[in-house]
């Protein structure tokens, strides 16, 4: 049987002369230290009862998630409260030294400005865990653990809505800033392929947008009928004071039995130009390095070019010279978005390559999918660049580790994953 009281006064010992970033007592930390591995055990079973109960008592707060992220599909977890429970359980594991988790705090950070979280939303999150945890625990969730658990919830979210207000006030205080939602029109609408369609976006006041940084994405609330919801969609062009291409593809259910994206399914099938909707400010911590020299390799899978598009486009436009490769993977050439402009990219520009991955090939001249170390090694000139990758998680995960492998060291290798972000130490 796990023993809490022993590993709670072992671990107040070891925290007792160390100042801690967040606030938080020596024994709040030893506390939740001792108790981390239980809500690793648990942690699921408990996100998952927190947004079930949250969801139905706080429906302003719901319209802020993808329901299709609550779904769990035969043996599978939902990826939602799967994202949460490792976020959670990661906190709990570095709560003595939490700053060694910055890059997933800013991240969400980043993540919670685009979606308009506001500071009283975190006390209502608060008491939903919180909740969760005294019923999925029952009587092993003594008070001193619950108390424990709240001095530290309560100091994280401390922390982010700081840093959020800071994020708010750089974006409202930038050139053609704001701070939460600004109404934009739908200009034009383009068919891009059989699934993927481009919607040009400006501004209802007509005028100037802030420059986001090639990469980014911006928040996107909807209304349609009875639903009213918000997604995150990447800023799919150069940056400019004018308007926006969102890049968005018409999601089918992720898995047999899940629903299919709905704000995609929205704007796909009855989105018309003139439609108005509220975006955000640009976030996002996957952009363009543009102190590097490095040359620059942009892979891509599928509708995750729409970060690695904006990023060609603004070298392109600012002249550099910097050697620029990018590799696109698709299934087949019926879904696959923008190759004729690509490709007219590529003819005009000696310092871009175009390499373009189909797992079925049209013809003999493209090479066969899916995207691998070995297609990236015969197109990029060398190891020595900076990679950005986008794209499905499983062409992701495996064309980091490959590249790892090959010698590419962290700080070249920049990633984004779409969907909910489950920490990874």
């Amino acid at each position: 049987m796990f023993r809490v009281s022993p590993l709670i006064r072992s671990f107040s010992r070891k925290f007792s002369k160390q100042p801690h970033p967040l606030g938080l007592s020596p024994q709040t930390v030893a506390t939740v230290k001792a108790t981390a591995p239980v809500f690793a055990e648990h942690g699921y079973t408990i996100t998952r009862t927190m947004y079930r109960n949250m969801f139905q008592e706080c429906p302003h707060i719901k319209e802020m998630f993808n329901q299709a992220h609550q779904v769990e599909v035969g043996e599978g977890k939902a990826l939602q409260p799967l994202s949460l429970a490792c976020s959670v359980g990661a906190y709990a594991n570095f709560i003595d030294d939490p700053l060694k988790l910055s890059t997933a705090i800013n991240r969400i950070a980043h993540k919670h400005v685009s979606l308009n979280v506001v500071p009283p939303q975190y006390d209502t999150v608060g008491e939903q865990l919180l909740r969760a945890v005294k019923q999925v625990l029952g009587d092993a969730a003594t008070p001193p653990i619950m108390e424990a658990w709240g001095e530290a919830y309560q100091g994280l979210a401390k922390f982010f809505v700081g840093m959020e207000h800071g994020l708010r006030q750089a974006g409202k205080e930038q050139k053609g800033g704001w701070e939460g939602w600004r109404p934009f029109i739908i200009k034009d609408k383009i068919k891009e392929s059989s699934i993927i369609t481009s919607f040009i976006l400006e501004p209802e006041d007509g005028k100037e947008i802030c420059l986001h940084k090639p990469g980014q994405y911006i928040g996107l609330n909807a209304r349609f009928g009875d639903v009213r919801t918000t997604r995150n969609y990447t800023i799919a062009c150069k940056p400019n004071h004018k308007s926006w291409r969102l890049t968005i593809k018409k999601e089918p259910p992720a898995t047999p039995g899940a629903p299919k994206g709905l704000v995609s399914t929205f704007l796909h099938e009855q989105a018309q130009a003139g439609d108005k909707v509220q975006l955000s400010v640009p976030c996002g911590d996957f952009f363009l390095d543009t102190e590097s020299k490095k040359p620059i390799a942009l892979i891509s899978g599928g509708v995750g070019l729409t970060p690695n598009l904006s990023i060609l486009e603004h070298v392109v436009a600012m002249g550099i010279q910097q050697h620029v490769t990018f590799v696109l993977g698709v299934r087949n050439a019926e879904v696959e978005p923008m190759h004729q402009y690509l490709s007219k990219i590529r003819r005009k520009n000696l310092n871009v390559k175009v390499k373009f991955i189909y797992d079925d090939p049209p013809n003999s001249d493209y090479p066969s999918g899916p995207v691998t170390l070995d297609h990236i090694k015969q197109a990029v000139p060398h190891k020595d660049s900076d990679f950005y990758l986008c794209g499905p998680p499983a062409m992701m995960n495996g064309v980091l580790k490959d590249l790892k492998k090959w010698g590419v060291p962290d700080s070249q290798l920049k990633h984004e994953f779409f969907g909910p972000w489950t920490y990874s130490p």
